[in-house]
């Protein structure tokens, strides 16, 4: 198994605190397999989900920018996969 170095696990644990202290009950993500992770406002989900439904070809992704859910974009300086299970 591949280890972390001692700057890595330190890093981690901070972003991990900061994480840890978010303020908001309403805050969700999804990434599209690139650097990025899309904050939108989770209480719009059935709205989200409904729009999806009446579009079945639109992404979540579009759905939530067409439900103006969308709240911040956090940029990563490496590659987030986006993989289900």
């Amino acid at each position: 198994m591949a280890r972390l170095t001692k700057a890595e696990k330190s890093w981690i644990k901070k972003l991990q605190a900061v994480i840890d202290e978010c303020p908001s009950k309403r805050l969700a993500a999804y990434t599209i397999g690139d650097a990025d992770i899309t904050l939108y406002d989770e209480s719009r989900q059935a709205q989200i989900l409904a729009i999806q439904d009446a579009n079945p070809d639109m992404e979540f992704g579009d759905a939530v920018e067409h439900d103006h859910a969308k709240l911040a974009k956090l940029r990563f300086h490496f590659q987030i996969h986006s993989v289900a299970g």
